[in-house]
């Protein structure tokens, strides 16, 4: 605290107290008078410290007139300061979330096409002017025509409830597959 350069007040009191030594061992003219005192009486060096003292009431005033300036002048300048960057934060920390997102979803995206890739299969709607549903043994056979050729295209189990319904025709089918097997022959291309 500096509060006029090299300021000292009237009276000087210092923190220090006891009651084993006085306060004060005298008032002396001189810094001589003062060492002859002591060379006389004492066994002791001077010795630079540093120590605590008082204020004094100007300096309490100077000390408070700083605060009082620190607190209206200074302190809202910086509590929006710290508003300010403290939003930047949320702002950042939002952006850092949505940017750990996309990275996420990337990786994601990543791990299935790498599936897709070592899966080595993808979907594929047909069209469905070219594409047959035949009932066969409890299965739907789905053949479409594809580049001049009837080719299987999937094979799905039929549903429990669909299954009497579809009895008939599925007999038929059986008929016509069991007749290609016997005589090992398919539809000329």
């Amino acid at each position: 605290m500096e509060v006029v350069k090299n300021y000292l007040p009237a009276v000087i009191e210092f923190t220090a107290k006891t009651s084993d030594v006085p306060e004060s061992l005298g008032t002396f003219e001189t810094p001589e008078d003062v060492q002859k005192f002591m060379s006389e009486n004492f066994i002791a060096m001077p010795k630079q410290i540093e120590t605590n003292r008082l204020l004094d009431e100007y300096e309490k005033d100077h000390i408070r007139n700083d605060y009082m300036t620190e607190l209206e002048e200074n302190l809202p300048i910086y509590q929006n300061q710290h508003l300010e960057r403290a939003r930047e934060t949320e702002i950042a920390k939002e952006a850092e979330k949505r940017a750990k997102e996309t990275v996420s979803a990337s990786f994601s995206k990543i791990e299935a096409l790498s599936k897709e890739v070592k899966k080595g299969v993808t979907e594929m709607n047909l069209d469905p002017a070219t594409t047959y549903e035949v009932a066969l043994n409890g299965n739907y056979y789905y053949y479409t025509w594809l580049n001049g050729e009837l080719k299987l295209a999937k094979i799905k189990k039929i549903p429990d409830h669909d299954l009497s319904d579809l009895f008939n025709s599925s007999e038929r089918n059986k008929t016509f597959f069991e007749s290609l097997k016997a005589t090992k022959k398919v539809a000329k291309k």
